[in-house]
Order: C-alpha cells, then sequence, then structure tokens
C-alpha cells in the first residue's frame, strides 16, 4: 500500500521536473527580447545591424543613452506616457464603478443577463487562473 502511494510521488515529482524545466525554457525564451534590447542600446549602430551578431558587446558604450538623453525630448516622451496611462486608469476605474453601481442598485430588465454576459467571462478566468495556482 504504501509502496504504491511511493511510486506516485517519485512519478509525480518526474512529472514536476519535466514541466518545470518546459516553463523554465519558455521563460528564457520570453526573456530574450529584453536580453537583446538591452545588449544592443551599449552596442554602436554598426554592431547592432552586423551580421552574424554579437551576443555579448565587445564594448560597451554609453552613447546612445547620451545622444537620446541630449538630442531627443526623452523626458518628454516619458512624461507623455505616464499621464496617458494615469488618464486611461483613473477613466477605467471611474467609469467601471459607475457600472457596478448601477448594476448593483437599478433593477434593469436585462441587468441580470448583462452582468452574465460581461462578468462571465473574466470570472471563469479567474477562477482558471486561481486554480491553476
Amino acid at each position: 500500500m504504501f509502496g504504491n502511494k511511493n511510486k506516485n510521488k517519485k512519478k509525480k515529482e518526474k512529472i514536476d521536473i519535466v514541466f518545470n524545466g518546459i516553463v523554465i525554457f519558455f521563460a528564457i525564451l520570453n526573456l530574450f527580447p529584453l536580453y537583446w534590447l538591452l545588449t544592443s542600446s551599449f552596442k554602436n549602430s554598426s554592431d547592432v545591424v552586423k551580421m552574424p551578431p554579437d551576443w555579448f558587446p565587445k564594448t560597451i558604450s554609453f552613447q546612445n543613452y547620451i545622444d537620446v538623453f541630449n538630442n531627443q525630448p526623452a523626458f518628454q516622451w516619458a512624461y507623455n506616457s505616464i499621464y496617458v496611462s494615469l488618464v486611461a486608469t483613473v477613466a477605467l476605474v471611474v467609469v467601471s464603478s459607475l457600472a457596478a453601481y448601477a448594476f448593483s442598485k437599478l433593477s434593469l430588465y436585462f441587468c441580470k443577463f448583462l452582468v452574465h454576459i460581461l462578468l462571465k467571462p473574466s470570472l471563469k478566468n479567474f477562477e482558471h487562473n486561481l486554480a491553476s495556482m
């Protein structure tokens, strides 16, 4: 009886190791563009387009960063991005709060139908994500 449980436990551990290896492989694969972006930012323009590419920069140069902040309005770009994301987030929270209040307090004819149409997909996804943890 106990031997069978140990076999199942060992089999599950092997499967977990294989799945964890697959997850780690895809995590590294997904992080590769970020690595390429970062290493390319330290290269000269001729080194970036060189074929075959250099996986590691031979010389590290901060001149690209100096050029961006001196010759381009990089701080204005950052401000615009932060401003747009904050305005969009606040607008979404306000509109969602008003819709949630309307769904909870008002008794509309199609209210339950709309709640099921709008909330069921997101709750189903949340339930799936919660169960997979």
